[in-house]
């Protein structure tokens, strides 16, 4: 299984404006780098949760289908899937008809493709990233994202606007134990 972006998202988890309340920062100077920090800090809060949190597209390469009757999605929560692509034992670019295949959004935890009953997967050429599953995910806006993950975000970017430097009066400025708690406390199920 191979993923790539198609479309990012196009906010932010925290606005600038947040940010700088919890920050108790109350000048101009530094919204550029705290914007940064908020992406930082949102890579890996979904890096460590498996989940997307703004809404954002992707595509999902497969070598050919599965031989079981279903496969999962990643980066949940699914909101849709736009298609599935691949590529038939001729080498000819299909397009799988929703009539083959159904989809279990499964609230929050990884989703999954299903054969609807009566169907088969069809052939496929053999070759690498033959299947392409193109799919929207996310909570869709900043305040469906749980709550938790957002006290995450804010903590560590806390913590890096304070700590700009990997070494603190000799010794590592570590992350508050606070962050992996929140993030590991809404990780996805990890079913791939």
């Amino acid at each position: 299984m191979n993923l790539k972006i198609k479309t990012a998202p196009a906010s932010l988890p925290v606005t600038t404006a947040d940010m700088k309340l919890h920050l108790r920062v109350d000048q101009s100077a530094d919204d550029t780098l705290i914007d940064i920090l908020v992406g930082g800090a949102m890579e890996k809060a979904e890096t460590e949760t498996q989940r997307a949190l703004i809404t954002q597209t992707w595509y999902m390469y497969l070598d050919g289908f599965p031989l079981c009757t279903y496969f999962y999605l990643p980066k949940p929560p699914l909101q849709s899937v736009t298609s599935i692509k691949y590529n038939d034992v001729d080498g000819a670019e299909q397009t799988l008809s929703t009539s083959v295949y159904g989809v279990d959004k499964q609230n929050g935890v990884a989703s999954r493709i299903y054969l609807k009953e009566n169907q088969s997967w069809p052939d496929t050429e053999g070759q690498p990233d033959s299947v392409t599953i193109e799919f929207v995910c996310g909570y869709g806006v900043a305040s469906a994202i749980p709550k938790s993950i957002i006290a995450g975000i804010k903590l560590l970017v806390g913590h890096w606007y304070e700590n700009r430097e990997a070494v603190t009066e000799g010794a590592r400025a570590e992350l508050p134990m606070a962050v992996d708690s929140l993030f590991t406390n809404n990780r996805a199920h990890q079913i791939f």
